[in-house]
C-alpha cells in the first residue's frame, strides 16, 4: 500500500523518474508473492493500474504520428525504423 501511494502522489505531484522507477520495480518484483490481498490493497492496486492506464492513454493522444518523406517512404534514408522526429 505504501508503495501505491508513493507512485501516486509521485505522478501528480513530484514526478521523480527515479522514485517512480523503483517504486514500480519492486512492486512488479513482488507481484508473485502477492497471496490473499487486502481488499484494501487490492484495490489500491486497481487504483493505481486506473491512474496509470488512463495517462498513458492521455500521453499516446498527444503523439505524433510518423508523416511520410517527401520520396513516399516512411522509414529513414537507410530503410530501417520509421523515424520519429
Amino acid at each position: 500500500v505504501v508503495l501505491v501511494r508513493t507512485v501516486q502522489f509521485n505522478t501528480a505531484s513530484m514526478q521523480d523518474a527515479y522514485v517512480h522507477t523503483n517504486c514500480l520495480a519492486a512492486l512488479a518484483n513482488m507481484a508473485s508473492a502477492f497471496k490473499r490481498l487486502h481488499p484494501h490493497a487490492a484495490r489500491c492496486l486497481v487504483s493505481l493500474y486506473d491512474v496509470l492506464a488512463r495517462k498513458f492513454q492521455r500521453l499516446s493522444l498527444f503523439a505524433s504520428p510518423v508523416a511520410p518523406s517527401s520520396d513516399g517512404n516512411e522509414g529513414d534514408a537507410e530503410g530501417g525504423e520509421p523515424s520519429l522526429h
